[in-house]
């Protein structure tokens, strides 16, 4: 589905970076598309292409309609900044 898997960055022995730490690091790095995956790890993403685009696309509007159906629980905004209540 996706065209490129992610760079995974392990900082687990050296720092526990908090929900601002990462923040400020996508900041720092706006040319960068950075995330956080479930084990903390950061993965640093491909440029959007046509293929993943509309990959990114497709999965956006699954997040909203989720999203819509569970009452909120999270807020989402596109493919920006987006965050789970867990």
């Amino acid at each position: 589905m996706w065209d490129v898997e992610p760079y995974t960055l392990d900082l687990s022995s050296v720092i526990r970076l908090s929900d601002g730490d990462l923040l400020k690091i996508c900041a720092a790095n706006p040319d960068l598309r950075i995330e956080r995956n479930a084990s903390g790890q950061l993965e640093i993403m491909s440029p959007s292409g046509s293929s993943s685009g509309a990959c990114e696309a497709e999965f956006v509007g699954a997040l909203h309609a989720w999203n819509k159906r569970y009452e909120r629980l999270a807020r989402s905004f596109g493919a920006v900044a987006s965050r789970l209540a867990h």
